[in-house]
């Protein structure tokens, strides 16, 4: 068998097989299903926004401008998530190693992990233009030509990006030597595709709700003009379709100068990716100082590191700590809320609810205790070879978890202080709820962990985002809000006081907390010490 197409193979395969592990599917056949109906359902928005958009465009006799639309979303996206997909493909990878001994050439090898990002890039690519491809043939009508010609746009979309991101970022290799540089990467690229992802829903539901809006964006020519007349591929990729064969040599002919000057780059990019993991396994040299310290800044330290040091708990952490303030920054660029509103008098009576609602967010949503044994993975057993007593050993990662929920509320607390016209009254209430509400869910969750270890992970995604454990924290809250309002259906008149029901709340969770701890520092410890290694 041809190297190029062995080596792909193996790329392509262990790129499936590691998305499938990322999902939590041991079969790999139903991994691949998950996979394929996560892409639909994604999709299925597109379709009827495409509906849409053609309807608007077709008005104004220019339905063909739905092509031009779709790629240039296409080429946006890809670009814009193929930076950490090369990134991490390359400048991440722990084979580099192993595949500059095979008997392959460079070229080979970079062409072959390029593969793996092209499979990526394609399924994006397909979510975004095959519906309104989709849409144009089906109003149009279907030919031979044109059936070929979509697949092959489809097929080529992402190789363009792809191409330029990767001849991009080959001077910035030096950038991606360092692990920690590496690891912010990491966690800016994430949330950057998360802000975007989620502007888009917003954008395109915005635009779903107001017809009228898109054929008034698409009449006047902005985008297009600004875009499409300035990007020639994407008008070559519509004429195409129209029936240009000159366009269709251009297209072909840009996509080849631009393979054939990576091709030519290969064999510095391999080096460079080498040489990016020589670096991060190379020792660091400096001066050792030895402190003496407690045994709860080491265990405090040590558990705070293991969030901070792993790109994808430290993203999970943040990102769950800041929902509410990315929520609101995106609704506010997308013109879906306006800060205007929070001034307003009707919403007075229930200041004290609103903000003990955002206090508490980082607790209900970070669920970091339920996942405290499972993160340390197979050096699990470093703090359990030590002489530490089990209750210490939870008590500090219980501990762990209040520091990051506190220190998000603190950071929600200070933001909504400048927005909202609280008192000092106010601020105290809500402050005591959100404790009592942080040390109760931190505890139960510690408990569902414990019940619960997953250590022998391999992808960090699956021990924080794809972990039952996970899930049951969350219905365990789904569970205490379909009680909260089954008491205000039953007792309506109880939620008539905000101030009353925030201090019976506190107390409530109060005593909460003091069973659960009781529990866990009783059976709890019991289980901890049973936990095999």
């Amino acid at each position: 068998m041809n190297k190029f197409i062995a080596l792909t193979r193996i790329q392509v395969k262990d790129f499936i097989g590691r998305t499938s592990e990322g999902l939590g599917v041991k079969n790999v056949i139903l991994g691949r299903l998950l996979i394929l109906l996560t892409v639909a359902l994604i999709a299925l928005p597109n379709i009827s926004l495409s509906a849409l958009i053609y309807k608007a465009v077709e008005s104004i006799g220019q339905g063909h401008l739905l092509i031009t639309t779709a790629y240039i979303n296409s080429i946006l996206l890809s670009f814009f998530f193929g930076i950490p997909f090369i990134v991490s493909v390359f400048f991440f990878s722990r084979d580099a190693r192993f595949l500059a001994a095979l008997p392959v050439r460079e070229d080979t090898l970079v062409l072959a992990k390029m593969a793996t990002v092209y499979l990526y890039l394609v399924l994006i690519s397909a979510i975004v233009m095959a519906p309104g491809l989709v849409v144009y043939l089906l109003n149009t009508g279907i030919s031979t030509y044109a059936l070929l010609m979509t697949i092959l746009i489809l097929l080529m979309a992402p190789l363009l990006p792809m191409f330029v991101v990767a001849i991009l970022l080959l001077p910035l290799a030096n950038i991606f030597s360092s692990s920690r540089q590496r690891r912010n990467l990491i966690l800016v690229f994430n949330i950057l595709m998360l802000f975007a992802i989620i502007a888009i829903q917003l954008f395109t539901g915005k635009l779903m709700e107001d017809p009228a809006r898109i054929q008034e964006v698409l009449v006047s020519g902005g985008l297009l003009e600004v875009i499409g007349m300035r990007f020639p591929p994407s008008i070559w990729v519509t004429r195409i379709l129209l029936g240009s064969y000159k366009d269709l040599f251009l297209f072909l002919a840009l996509n080849l100068v631009l393979f054939l000057i990576l091709k030519s780059l290969a064999s510095l990019f391999f080096r460079k990716a080498l040489l990016s993991y020589s670096e991060d396994t190379a020792s660091s040299r400096g001066e050792i100082y030895y402190k003496e310290r407690s045994l709860a800044y080491h265990l405090l330290r040590r558990n705070i590191l293991i969030i901070v040091r792993e790109p994808m708990f430290l993203l999970n952490t943040v990102l769950s700590m800041l929902a509410p303030i990315l929520i609101v920054v995106i609704m506010l660029f997308t013109g879906e809320f306006s800060l205007a509103l929070l001034q307003s008098p009707q919403l007075e009576p229930y200041l004290l609810l609103i903000f003990s609602g955002l206090l508490i967010s980082p607790a209900v949503i970070c669920n970091i205790s339920a996942t405290a044994i499972t993160r340390e993975g197979q050096a699990f057993w470093e703090t359990r070879a030590l002489p530490i007593r089990a209750k210490d050993n939870i008590r500090y990662r219980v501990l762990t978890t209040i520091i990051f929920c506190l220190a998000g509320s603190f950071i929600l607390l200070l933001i909504t202080l400048f927005i909202l016209p609280l008192n000092l009254k106010t601020v105290l209430i809500a402050g005591v709820f959100c404790l009592t509400v942080t040390l109760f869910l931190s505890n139960i969750d510690i408990l569902i962990d414990i019940y619960r270890p997953i250590l022998n992970w391999t992808n960090p995604t699956a021990a924080v985002k794809n972990n039952l454990n996970v899930t049951i924290s969350l219905l365990i809250r789904a569970v205490i809000g379909i009680i909260v309002y089954l008491v205000y259906k039953i007792v309506p008149g109880l939620f008539a006081n905000i101030e009353f029901l925030i201090i019976l709340a506190s107390i409530v969770f109060l005593a909460l907390y003091i069973l659960i701890r009781s529990y866990l520092y009783s059976h709890g410890v019991k289980r901890f010490n049973s936990i095999s290694i």
